[in-house]
């Protein structure tokens, strides 16, 4: 049996203990981390509708629970400057893990537009946009 993309990223997230679910959030949130003590959880906005967002939204979130930033959510508020960089490095987590640039280099040099890039990797068109954004500024990848 194939394991698709979204289910591989539940996986995951279930050998790492952590509980998935789905609630109406504010629309431009669209998951949360949230970690106390042993308890770890990932909430998906109910507003995500497709299985290519929800694979987008759920690597981010597990990426925070890999490299931090669980603990930014506090009733005070989180300094701006932590918060920024809590998300930039779940969100480069995210790209790694399901637009790898070796496999993103491949798929460029046989897709010709960003949609078809997007589907060939499971990705949003966004999603692979911000990577491929990403790996520019890194200078892993060259201007598309």
């Amino acid at each position: 049996m194939h394991l698709s993309l979204l289910e591989k990223l539940q996986d995951i997230a279930s050998l790492q203990n952590i509980e998935i679910g789905r609630f109406n959030l504010p629309k431009k949130v669209r998951g949360l981390y949230y970690e106390e003590g042993t308890f770890r959880s990932i909430t998906i906005n109910s507003d995500v509708t497709t299985i290519t967002e929800e694979a987008d939204v759920l690597a981010e979130e597990i990426g925070h629970s890999v490299v931090g930033g669980g603990d930014l959510f506090f009733p005070d508020g989180t300094d701006p400057v932590l918060k920024r960089k809590a998300e930039l490095r779940a969100k480069a987590y995210a790209y790694n893990l399901l637009v790898p640039v070796k496999r993103l280099i491949e798929v460029i040099k046989e897709k010709t537009c960003i949609y078809d890039i997007a589907e060939e990797l499971n990705v949003t068109e966004t999603f692979v946009k911000e990577a491929m954004d990403s790996y520019k500024i890194k200078g892993l990848v060259e201007n598309f």
